[in-house]
């Protein structure tokens, strides 16, 4: 979760999704995209994330390699399942 990249991140997710048939009514108006990035993660509002555990960051978590292979798949089943038609 970087600042630089987060908001454009943020957006190109959105996107895919407002274009997705059945996804669309779901997604909230562009113009709030940037405030609710900015209200969630950088003043960290909302739901407890691990950005808020202390001491640790994304390299402290120790995945066996059975974890990272089953992640690696569903977020494969999820690019095919939610890819647009392109």
């Amino acid at each position: 979760v970087r600042n630089e990249t987060g908001p454009a991140e943020n957006r190109k997710i959105a996107k895919v999704l407002t274009d997705h048939e059945g996804m669309a009514e779901w997604v909230i108006e562009e113009e709030v995209w940037e405030c609710i990035w900015t209200e969630l993660i950088i003043n960290r509002k909302g739901l407890k994330t691990f950005l808020d555990r202390d001491g640790l960051t994304e390299v402290d978590y120790n995945f066996s390699e059975e974890m990272l292979e089953a992640m690696l798949q569903e977020l494969d089943r999820l690019i095919d399942k939610y890819r647009g038609d392109d």
